[in-house]
């Protein structure tokens, strides 16, 4: 039997306290910058570019421990608990900390923890929860709308989208480009667009992962863009977009585009997506789809 609306709410509140609490403790005492390993498939240039810390453990343990008794299997950025995923009426996609390069540096910048619940039969989204550790707030889905919690005061808020159709003197796209790994095939891939931007005043964020599709679904940005970009940066937050109606594609070299699924094996497999686009609507993507086509 899959959780309901109810319980996924509570357990987002519990697991957001716990883990924040969990992360928070390891920043002060210093203790979760310990090296554990490098990620898989995320090497670049001979060394690890992604790796995870002491701190990447703290929402595993707690997501595992809240979970025990229900039907769930998770696939983490580091791990896989829970229920065997042949027998689990749901599985989960799990980024424990966001961001994880900004702790290690000490910034205390973008910090979150993310997590969607999929039907394990039609791998449809079920419930997205994206938590803001240093705002103490939360984003998530019901139904079809998303909401902002902040977890302090209780005081909740329904979220709504940008409906940009085209790039304007007003337009903000993300990016992640705080790793050569990425900002160089980026722009690359992008270069057309981004000498585009030369005439207007668009606003290029360089923030992405798993935390990023709260933002849009905020309204705060217009558009995501990112190339080679791993499914575990995508599959635990993308839900909450695709609920506010953002198109979610991937781009191939001819600017021939599919719509995004989550697919667990792919996900197992430590797959990555050559290229992903979410814009807020689907004239907007078509304005920007010629301009990602490889030379």
């Amino acid at each position: 039997m899959t959780l309901n609306q109810k319980e996924y709410e509570e357990f987002s509140v519990e697991y957001f306290k716990r883990t924040r609490r969990g992360i928070l403790k390891a920043h002060n005492t210093g203790k979760g910058k310990v090296r554990v390993s490098g990620i898989l498939g995320r090497a670049y240039a001979g060394r690890d570019e992604d790796i995870e810390i002491a701190v990447d453990s703290i929402g595993e343990i707690i997501c595992n421990k809240l979970l025990i008794g229900k039907p769930v299997h998770v696939y983490s950025e580091h791990s896989e608990f829970g229920v065997d995923e042949n027998i689990a009426d749901e599985l989960w996609a799990l980024d424990p900390k966001d961001n994880t390069r900004l702790f290690m540096e000490g910034l205390k910048h973008m910090w979150y923890t993310v997590f969607s619940a999929y039907d394990a039969k039609t791998l449809e989204p079920k419930f997205t929860m994206i938590g803001d550790i240093l705002n103490n707030s939360i984003r998530f889905t019901r139904g079809n709308e998303n909401y902002e919690l902040g977890v302090s005061r209780k005081k909740e808020r329904k979220i709504e989208s940008s409906k940009k159709i085209e790039i304007d003197n007003h337009f903000r796209l993300a990016s992640y480009t705080m790793s050569m790994k990425y900002f160089i095939p980026l722009f690359e891939r992008c270069e057309r667009l981004f000498r585009y931007f030369q005439n207007t005043r668009t606003l290029v964020y360089a923030n992405g992962g798993s935390n990023i599709y709260g933002d849009l679904a905020a309204g705060s940005l217009d558009a995501y863009l990112m190339v080679n970009e791993p499914r575990e940066e995508i599959d635990p937050g993308y839900p909450i977009a695709k609920n506010a109606g953002w198109q979610i594609v991937i781009v191939g070299d001819n600017g021939e585009f599919e719509e995004y699924h989550f697919e667990p094996q792919k996900l197992k497999r430590k797959e990555s997506v050559p290229a992903i686009l979410a814009t807020a609507t689907s004239e907007l993507r078509d304005r920007i789809l010629p301009y990602l086509k490889v030379a």
